[in-house]
């Protein structure tokens, strides 16, 4: 019988941003049988800016290269962040990320 296994991953330590505003984490999450067939999705994700003032002209997320190998499933996840100020300064003082991530065994 096959069994559908969920687990829920939140990815806080992101590095970057390169040039375009992109910071990546990775993710994984390890299941307590060997995997047959894995996805990921992403459920949320959110940006603080301190107390500092944004205009944000962009803001996305992703998830990439889903990868399983015996219990573990292992992603990419990828944050965007354009605004005015990142535009002309090239960083990103007082930005923080939270990506949420669900991992699914479906053996």
């Amino acid at each position: 019988m096959a069994l559908t296994q969920f687990q829920s991953v939140t990815l806080q330590s992101f590095q970057g941003p390169d040039s375009s505003g992109t910071m990546t984490a990775n993710g994984s999450a390890t299941f307590p049988t060997n995997v047959t067939a894995a996805g990921v999705t992403l459920q949320e994700f959110g940006a603080s800016f301190g107390k500092t003032d944004h205009h944000v002209k962009s803001l996305s997320a992703s998830i990439t290269n889903v990868q399983f190998i015996g219990t573990k499933v292992s992603f990419d996840a990828a944050v965007q962040l354009i605004d005015i100020i990142s535009i002309r300064n090239q960083q990103k003082d007082g930005v923080g990320w939270v990506c949420k991530s669900k991992a699914e065994n479906l053996t």
